[in-house]
Order: C-alpha cells, then sequence, then structure tokens
C-alpha cells in the first residue's frame, strides 16, 4: 500500500474484544480456509467455526496468520483508510456528525469494526 496509515493500528495491535467482529465481518468463511491453507493448515474436514477458531487464536501477536489477515484486511479497506490517513481529528469528528460514509459505516452493525481500525488512539498490548 503507498501509504503509511499511521493512524491504524494492525490485528495484532486491537483490543482482543474488537478482533472477532472484525475478523468475522470483513474475512469470508472462504477468506478465512484460504488463508489457513496458505499458512500450511491441513482444513480438510474442518467446519467453518473452526476456521474463525484457528484465526482468532493467531491474531494476538505477529506471525503469518495474522499478517495475512491484516494484509487482506487493509487491502479491502484502502480506499477507506487512504480518505482517513489524510484527515486530523477534527475532520474525522465531523464526518462522525453528517451523513458521510464514514457516519453510515460508523453507525450500522459494523461499528466494531469502525472502531477498531479507524481508531486514532494507539492500542495498549495485552500481555
Amino acid at each position: 500500500m503507498s501509504g503509511n496509515f499511521s493512524k491504524f493500528s494492525n490485528m495484532w495491535e486491537i483490543e482482543s474484544h474488537f478482533k472477532c467482529p472484525v475478523a468475522g465481518a470483513i474475512l469470508s468463511v472462504e477468506k478465512h480456509r484460504d488463508i489457513l491453507k496458505k499458512c500450511g493448515y491441513n482444513v480438510s474436514g474442518l467446519k467453518s467455526y473452526e476456521y474463525h477458531q484457528i484465526i482468532m487464536s493467531k491474531l494476538h501477536e505477529r506471525n503469518k496468520v495474522s499478517e495475512k489477515v491484516n494484509n487482506f484486511i487493509r487491502s479491502r479497506a484502502k480506499k477507506w483508510m487512504e480518505i482517513i490517513d489524510g484527515m486530523d481529528d477534527q475532520q474525522i469528528k465531523l464526518c462522525n456528525q453528517h451523513k458521510t460514509p464514514l457516519k453510515i459505516l460508523s453507525s450500522s452493525s459494523l461499528s466494531a469494526v469502525s472502531q477498531a481500525v479507524f481508531s486514532q488512539e494507539k492500542t495498549i498490548p495485552l500481555n
């Protein structure tokens, strides 16, 4: 990606309670499966919820799985990330007060996703 996206946390850096909604909302069942296969997991015979369980178990630190998840999410959200990365804090707050695509996203069922992905605050890693 071209921008440095300094306002955004990586998947392994966001608070643990946001990881499941972010991964679940953005990764399809097929994408969960593809990421695991690319990382060397034998996925034959696994159910879709088991794909998600394995992915979730790997998002607490930087590793092959968490990097692939992070890269996929960033590629899917690149357009919005570029817009937000160019804004200052006040501009982002104004987006939430007006009917903008950002307001629609943050007020939808994906509010956990937008909070985690569009967070201005540094995520404190859990020990």
